[in-house]
């Protein structure tokens, strides 16, 4: 009877080890499982999050993957924050969001995109010229303060509204053949040359004292 007993309590304890192996095993494959699936590559994921087009982030690719491992390494951040002059045409992106980290940018061109339909150049606060043309889809261009801007060229577009209020020291304005509806340049103190013909919709143009426009 002894015997018997002792041979019942061995059964008891290998079932007991078997059943707490049987709860730890799932939770070593789910683990190893997390880590197979976990994203190991945080730049690319920086480079699709910040510029989510592809052919604005081929661009900026382009201009500084200089290791050309298709991503933007903290090496090279300083190229985009170094850059001065971005030449957009031909490149047809349908946004330039990540526009932004160029916060050097002094200079940009867009020219004949026909994708592009709003564009936010906020961010950008050192632009002194920007010349964005014949971009039939464009309807909404950002602006906000420019304190260093003198040229602004934004025509043969489908701008609806622009303000450049916030640009005391624009000198050049052309924003012929668009769909505006108004134009406001009574803030512009300097400005020597503006262009608002071919706006079919246009009613209303303040141009204050501005006797020195042509």
């Amino acid at each position: 009877s002894l015997i018997f007993e002792d041979i019942i309590a061995e059964e008891s304890v290998v079932s007991e080890e078997t059943e707490v192996s049987d709860e730890v095993v799932p939770e070593e494959t789910e683990i190893i499982e997390n880590i197979e699936d976990e994203d190991v590559s945080p730049d690319n994921d920086w480079m699709m999050n910040t510029f989510p087009d592809d052919d604005f982030r081929n661009y900026v690719l382009d201009l500084c993957d200089k290791n050309n491992n298709n991503i933007i390494d903290n090496s090279e951040l300083s190229i985009i924050r170094n850059t001065t002059s971005i030449d957009l045409s031909g490149k047809s992106p349908s946004n330039i969001i990540g526009i932004d980290q160029f916060t050097g940018l002094k200079s940009i061109t867009i020219y004949k995109d026909s994708q592009i339909s709003s564009i936010d150049l906020s961010g950008n606060t050192k632009l002194e010229t920007i010349i964005i043309t014949n971009c039939a889809g464009l309807t909404t261009l950002k602006l906000v303060t420019k304190n260093n801007l003198t040229t602004l060229h934004a025509y043969g577009n489908n701008l609806t509204t622009i303000d450049v209020s916030g640009c005391p020291n624009l000198t050049s304005l052309r924003i012929n053949k668009n769909a505006l509806i108004s134009v406001n340049v009574s803030n512009n103190n300097k400005l020597e040359e503006l262009l608002v013909n071919s706006n079919s919709s246009l009613n209303t143009l303040n141009v204050k004292d501005r006797k020195s426009v042509v």
